[in-house]
């Protein structure tokens, strides 16, 4: 007998209880039957709070509650949930997996792609007090 793990559920079950899925390696999908059906059933809210679980071990009310204590705003640039597009970003450390706070995509991409470096952010301000401001007010 086969087995595989569901990444949903964790159970560990009979291979024939995934469905099929020709582009992964073993020809069948990640998460069993039961989770897909589940999740299909119960709509995007499951779907969130699925992904949530497994990318950040957090439910949905969770990050709800965290929404709420930041009074549904960007903990960097204080946009509102409503100024914005997608939902906000769980902002997490990648190497301890903890949870910091809730942040805006432009916020959470800006702050992945300074490396979380307080060196390259303070150059970066002193470049946009130095060359950039000077330069946008004689304009």
């Amino acid at each position: 007998m086969i087995t595989k793990k569901c990444v949903i559920c964790k159970e560990v079950r009979d291979i024939d209880l995934f469905a099929k899925d020709r582009s992964r390696k073993d020809g069948h999908q990640r998460e069993c039957k039961f989770c897909r059906q589940s999740r299909y059933k119960n709509g995007i809210d499951n779907d969130r709070d699925v992904t949530y679980k497994r990318i950040f071990g957090i439910d949905l009310n969770t990050y709800n509650e965290m929404l709420k204590k930041q009074a549904e705003k960007c903990l960097i640039c204080k946009r509102h949930q409503s100024e914005v597009k997608k939902r906000f970003a769980v902002d997490h450390c990648h190497t301890t997996g903890k949870i910091r706070a809730l942040l805006c995509e432009d916020c959470n991409l800006s702050l992945g792609r300074l490396r979380e470096n307080t060196e390259i952010m303070l150059s970066m301000i002193k470049y946009v007090e130095e060359i950039v401001l000077p330069i946008l007010k004689s304009s």
